[in-house]
């Protein structure tokens, strides 16, 4: 199947300038001022000079051109997440975008570069979002037991997922091929949500289901590659937790369940039934 073409027209790509970054979005560095050091601007013979009480080596804030960079970054994916839910990643376009804020083919592209580096900042803030979803939902359950709570997490993934389908595929599928699952920006979001079911599991106070010599080397490889401390059977029995959840959620937004009768909530309930009886 031949894939649609994720790039602008030659001439807009020759139009751009060589420094255009191509990185994904965050959006905790995106349009938010750092507060300006304590003291700052106080007027001479007022006591404290300017700028007093601050580290001597305190980041500068944020220039207008800078905050208006971010801006306009924010907004382009604020766009192109009403496209995706619309029309799925084939109706991404950027130059779409473009005129629809007012600037010109070339110029979007001095933020985003590719169609794909616009995918991996949805997958990026989609990850971000579930991992703050899952955090509030394990803290809201603190005084709960870690199955509790476990199951508590286990509620919040799947509702975030069903809020917001479109965003929630581009985050766990790559349909074109570009990549952008292995981007450190998606990686390092993407362990953010993955550290609370870690910890749960963790948690638990019950033994956990040895895992098979394989899979134990696989998982164990895997914390190794993203800088995380955990033992293996924690790894690979939240893995195999993650792994069935994220199936119920995906045949339930691909309405396969529903075709056969199956309640998607249900199932969950039941698939940690089993998974906390085992572990």
């Amino acid at each position: 199947m031949t894939r649609p073409s994720d790039r602008a027209p030659a001439p807009s790509e020759a139009a751009t300038p060589p420094d255009a970054p191509s990185g994904a979005w965050t959006p905790s560095s995106a349009g938010t001022p750092r507060k300006a050091p304590s003291g700052a601007g106080t007027p001479s013979g007022a006591g404290a000079p300017s700028g007093a009480g601050a580290p001597p080596d305190a980041p500068a804030p944020p220039g207008r051109r800078e905050r208006q960079r971010a801006a306009t970054r924010a907004e382009i994916v604020a766009r192109a997440r009403t496209q995706l839910a619309q029309r799925g990643v084939p109706g991404l376009s950027l130059n779409g975008i473009a005129r629809a804020m007012g600037m010109s083919g070339p110029a979007i592209y001095r933020y985003f570069d590719s169609r794909a580096a616009l995918v991996t900042a949805l997958a990026t803030v989609g990850f971000e979002e579930l991992a703050a979803a899952v955090t509030a939902a394990a803290e809201a359950a603190r005084r709960r037991r870690p199955a509790g709570r476990l199951r508590a997490v286990a509620g919040a993934y799947r509702d975030w997922a069903l809020a917001d389908p479109a965003v929630y595929r581009v985050m766990l599928a790559d349909p074109y091929g570009d990549g952008h699952l292995a981007d450190p920006a998606v990686v390092t979001a993407s362990q953010q949500a993955m550290r609370v079911l870690l910890e749960l599991v963790a948690a638990l106070d019950r033994p956990l289901p040895p895992a098979p010599p394989r899979l134990r080397g696989e998982v164990a490889e895997w914390a190794r590659s993203r800088d995380t401390a955990v033992e293996p059977t924690v790894a690979a029995a939240a893995i195999r937790l993650w792994v069935r959840l994220h199936g119920i959620v995906g045949m339930e937004l691909e309405g396969v369940l529903a075709a056969v009768g199956i309640d998607a909530a249900t199932l969950v309930d039941a698939e940690l039934d089993q998974f906390l009886g085992d572990a």
